[in-house]
């Protein structure tokens, strides 16, 4: 389910933060009308453990946001510690044994869950619990979830009787969802180093949901852009390559729209 932290005191604006282990973004914004105030982002070239996300986390937050008075803040955990578990099967004393086969898991670790939208699906995952402490210490009530929940039900809203596959793409990773006819057939990342890498395993998904690469479009999202050789290996194998459109009813002066395209998930929960 969508978790929360309780908090008493209501401030000004929203505070997003996308967490991946080889980058971070931070978007600050107001609602009523939606509108992007401030974001920055931070990529590395190579993956970051949880204590040294957490040092930018913090230095972010001590050095950048002196102006604002933050009233939610929604922090969207973007590893690969995640499980889509059906709800008639799923009990909640039992979250770390839906992960165990597919997820190295640490004593430290602490299971969560998301509730997916209009499904009987919980996505199953685990956050960085150090993240979580720090959010909580400083600006109490506070809302995570795994950005593979927010694919997904953005996949969802966005079905048609066509089958479609949503990539979610990262520097070291990339994120498929496969839907239709409102339904989630497939959600599933995987890690890349070539364009190699990348054809294979959409490829292979392909295969394995007897998907035509003719007929079955693909919707591309986050770090990828025509020019990239990812992008013109993929062009040769799916007939149907199109980039997600911007979301309409955020204001979004203040970003580039390399930006738009590239932090489409993040800006997606905004208006939640």
């Amino acid at each position: 389910m969508e978790q929360t932290i309780s908090k008493q005191n209501k401030l000004s604006y929203k505070l997003s933060i996308l967490i991946r282990q080889d980058g971070l973004s931070f978007c600050v914004s107001q609602q009523n009308p939606a509108k992007v105030i401030s974001f920055s982002t931070e990529e590395f070239s190579d993956k970051k453990t949880p204590e040294e996300l957490l040092h930018f986390i913090e230095n972010y937050i001590e050095y950048s946001l002196a102006e604002y008075e933050i009233e939610d803040v929604l922090a969207i955990y973007g590893n690969q510690l995640y499980s889509f578990v059906p709800r008639p099967i799923f009990k909640e004393e039992h979250l770390t044994d839906y992960l165990k086969y597919s997820v190295k898991i640490l004593k430290t670790d602490v299971a969560s869950f998301d509730e997916l939208s209009n499904q009987q699906i919980n996505n199953v995952y685990i956050p960085y619990v150090n993240i979580n402490n720090y959010l909580f210490e400083n600006f109490g009530a506070f809302t995570y979830k795994h950005a593979s929940t927010l694919l997904t039900e953005f996949a969802l809203q966005n079905s048609t009787d066509k089958t479609k596959v949503y990539v979610n793409f990262q520097n070291s990773s990339f994120d498929v969802c496969v839907v239709s006819k409102a339904n989630l057939l497939l959600c599933n990342s995987f890690i890349h180093e070539t364009a190699e890498d990348f054809l294979y395993y959409l490829l292979f998904t392909f295969e394995q949901l007897s998907l035509s690469t003719a007929e079955t479009p693909v919707f591309l999202m986050g770090n990828i852009e025509k020019e990239s050789d990812y992008y013109k290996l993929l062009y040769k194998y799916i007939k149907e390559v199109i980039f997600v459109e911007r979301i309409k009813n955020i204001e979004t002066s203040t970003m580039n729209s390399e930006s738009l395209h590239t932090h489409h998930l993040l800006l997606s929960s905004i208006c939640e």
